[in-house]
C-alpha cells in the first residue's frame, strides 16, 4: 500500500467493505464499524448515502481543496453568485423584501437557459435531458408524442441510453468551452501592448496608490512619477525600481511604467513650471485681497 493510501480517509472504509480488513488500533476499527454503514463501494469508487437516498461520491483531500470541487478557488462561487443577484433583481418587486420567495424562480430559469460557454443547458449536462417545460404539455411537441407512445420497457432503454451518452456529452462541453476561453483569451491579448525593460533603463511610473512615498499635490500632480531605475527584473512582466535617493520601489507591473525620453522631460518640466505659477497667482490674490 503507498504512502498516499494510507493518508486517504477513504482507503480503511473501501478495505473493510471490501476485503473485510480493520485497522489494529481498537478505537478506530469501533468507529469505522460505526461508519460503514453509509458507505458503499462500487467500482473502486466509495459513495456516502444522503438523508434522502441520494448516492455522494466520497473525495480524497487533494479533490476536495482542487479548483474543480473546491469552487471559491478558481472564482466559481463568485462567478455564480453574481449570475443569481442579476436574475433575482429581474424577478423580485420595488422592496426587494420577496427575494428568499423568488430563489426557486431564478433557480430554474438559471437551470434551463442555454448557455453560451458550453452550447448547453446546466440541466442537460446534469441529467443528460432538458426540461419539460409546461408549455410542452398545453402545445404537442414530437418529444412527448414519441414518449408517450412508448411502453416502461422502452422508455427505460431510452432513458439508459441518455445516460451513457451524458459523458460524452460533458466532455464536448468542456471542449466547447475550452475553445470559448481560447478565443476569448485572442481577443483579449491584441489589445494587449508588451513593455520590456532592462536592468539600468530610466523609466516613469503611473501615480497610484501603491507609490505612497510622495504626497498628492493637487490637480496639477503629473500623471507619471519619476525617474526610476529599472534595479531588478521578476517573472510575468513585474519590475523593482529605485529613485535617486536609493529608495526601493516595487515590484510593480510592467504596463504601469514607460520609459524615460527627452521629450517626456520637457513635459514634466512645463508641468511643474505651470503648478508654480498657478500657487504664485493665487498667493497674490490672496495678498490682495487682505489688502483690500
Amino acid at each position: 500500500m503507498s504512502e498516499a493510501a494510507k493518508k486517504d480517509w477513504r482507503q480503511p472504509i473501501v478495505d473493510y467493505l471490501c476485503y473485510g480488513i480493520l485497522p489494529e488500533d481498537p478505537r478506530r476499527r469501533n468507529d469505522i464499524r460505526r461508519r460503514v454503514p453509509h458507505f458503499i463501494s462500487y467500482k473502486d469508487t466509495l459513495y456516502r448515502r444522503s438523508f434522502k437516498g441520494v448516492l455522494l461520491r466520497c473525495l480524497g483531500d487533494e479533490e476536495r481543496k482542487s479548483s474543480m470541487y473546491y469552487a471559491s478557488i478558481n472564482g466559481l462561487a463568485e462567478a455564480f453568485n453574481k449570475t443569481l443577484c442579476n436574475l433575482l433583481n429581474k424577478v423580485v418587486t420595488k422592496s426587494k423584501r420577496d427575494w428568499h420567495e423568488r430563489m426557486e424562480e431564478a433557480l430554474w430559469a438559471y437551470r434551463i437557459t442555454y448557455r453560451t460557454l458550453t452550447q448547453a443547458t446546466p440541466c442537460s449536462l446534469s441529467f443528460g435531458v432538458e426540461v419539460v417545460l409546461p408549455l410542452e404539455h398545453q402545445i404537442p411537441f414530437l418529444r412527448l408524442n414519441i414518449q408517450e407512445g412508448l411502453i416502461d420497457e422502452e422508455n427505460v432503454e431510452l432513458r439508459l441510453a441518455e445516460l451513457k451518452a451524458l459523458d460524452e456529452k460533458r466532455l464536448e462541453a468542456k471542449k466547447n468551452l475550452e475553445c470559448y476561453q481560447v478565443q476569448l483569451s485572442r481577443s483579449f491579448n491584441k489589445k494587449v501592448r508588451l513593455r520590456c525593460f532592462q536592468v539600468g533603463d530610466q523609466v516613469l511610473t503611473v501615480r497610484r496608490p501603491i507609490i505612497t512615498s510622495h504626497k498628492s499635490r493637487g490637480k496639477f500632480t503629473p500623471k507619471w512619477d519619476g525617474p526610476y531605475a529599472i534595479q531588478e527584473e521578476y517573472l510575468n512582466g513585474a519590475y523593482k525600481l529605485v529613485d535617486t535617493h536609493g529608495v526601493k520601489i516595487g515590484p510593480i507591473n510592467g504596463k504601469f511604467l514607460k520609459k524615460l525620453t527627452l521629450n517626456i522631460c520637457d513635459a514634466m518640466g512645463k508641468t511643474h513650471l505651470k503648478e508654480r505659477e498657478f500657487l504664485q497667482w493665487n498667493l497674490d490674490a490672496k495678498v490682495l485681497q487682505a489688502y483690500n
